[in-house]
């Protein structure tokens, strides 16, 4: 993290974000215990976004996925994530261009340390991205973004 800090160059900076995020992490040893299930079939991990989810019955649950797949399933273990992309937003795009908010080539906004994007507006998550760095979008950078904010606003 240091040297993401050190770096002022914003398009360097997304690129540090690209090299460090990792599709996801969990301890080694629950990694371990999932896999050794899966190989003895009694575990079945799937990856895809679901679009819709609905119930039939008391036991069995369907999951439309994106792209056009379905799974029917008694029960979800672990369903999160999120694209490692500037949120779509209709009304951040508005906002950015009545506010003529500045952003990097990227797209994503460039705040001061103190992550305000402009007078009374700060960020956190995505948005705060090339101020934290790769930690922002975790429980983590909501930290980091807390005590900036406050530590501004003391």
């Amino acid at each position: 993290m240091i040297s993401f800090h050190r770096e002022r160059d914003y398009s360097k900076r997304r690129s540090l974000i690209n090299e460090a995020r990792h599709k996801g992490s969990l301890p080694r040893e629950l990694y371990n215990k999932l896999a050794r299930l899966e190989k003895e079939n009694k575990l079945c991990i799937k990856n895809g976004e679901v679009v819709v989810g609905e119930r039939i019955d008391d036991k069995e649950t369907v999951l439309h996925l994106k792209g056009g797949n379905s799974l029917t399933t008694n029960s979800v273990i672990l369903a999160t994530g999120f694209t490692p992309s500037l949120p779509n937003e209709a009304w951040l795009t508005n906002l950015i261009n009545s506010e003529g908010l500045q952003c990097a080539k990227c797209g994503y906004p460039i705040v001061q340390s103190s992550l305000e994007w402009c007078e009374h507006l700060y960020v956190a998550g995505p948005l705060s991205e090339l101020e934290l760095g790769p930690t922002a979008r975790n429980i983590s950078g909501a930290r980091k973004a807390a005590e900036r904010i406050l530590l501004s606003a003391t």
